[in-house]
């Protein structure tokens, strides 16, 4: 005969149901690894991963009304996990075909400076190497464009770092830019994806960047 504590504790179990599914879903969601990839892989991930959480739901209900509900119910949590997974694959499609990040697979090639133009949207920012701004990209410009430079339409943000010396005469020259928050530009730059520091265990700089900043 169970005691009152058992009986609590499983009680207060059935009351959140809700949680189990949860972990199930969260438990997708750290599994996948959709990082990096092109657009194409991670759409026909999310499509697959889709079908199997569907299949996982259609199987349990049949179970369920056949008399096999233990099953059921782990077929329908393994669907819930499948689910967190695609959406991980969902969370990083959101970026159109033509933003920053798929210039590399587009066949852009990033170890050449590009002609970035776009919009500030951040008000200049002064430390000891500079000055840096993020700025809402529009435009890149591969090639020579005396030879005739090819210009992509492009979306994403991109944080701009304008390097310089301690020369004084260098900051003045920065300081005539008078860059504010608003303003276009055009410039030549660099374009590299945030550098990780390659520490066992180490922050992942790169991944915050791209999830929680979009830069």
């Amino acid at each position: 005969m169970r005691g009152p504590a058992e009986t609590d504790s499983t009680r207060q179990s059935l009351k959140s149901p809700l949680l189990i599914v949860a972990s199930c879903f969260a438990l997708g969601v750290f599994l996948a690894h959709p990082r990096h990839q092109p657009l194409a892989d991670v759409m026909q991930s999310v499509s697959l991963l889709l079908a199997s959480a569907g299949t996982c739901s259609l199987a349990g209900l049949v179970l369920l009304g056949s008399g096999w509900p233990k099953v059921s119910g782990l077929l329908a949590l393994i669907g819930f996990a499948v689910a967190g997974s695609a959406s991980s694959f969902l969370f990083e499609a959101r970026f159109p075909p033509n933003h920053v990040r798929y210039l590399a697979t587009s066949g852009v090639d990033l170890s050449d400076p590009i002609r970035l133009e776009g919009i500030l949207v951040s008000t200049p920012i002064r430390n000891a190497y500079g000055v840096q701004f993020d700025v809402k990209a529009t435009h890149v410009e591969v090639g020579d464009p005396k030879t005739g430079g090819i210009t992509h339409p492009t979306t994403g943000k991109v944080r701009v770092r304008l390097e310089t010396s301690s020369d004084p005469a260098a900051w003045s020259e920065i300081e005539s830019l008078h860059l504010q928050y608003g303003d276009a530009i055009r410039a030549l730059v660099r374009l590299r994806r945030p550098k990780n520091h390659q520490n066992p265990g180490s922050f992942d700089f790169r991944w915050w960047m791209e999830s929680f900043e979009d830069l």
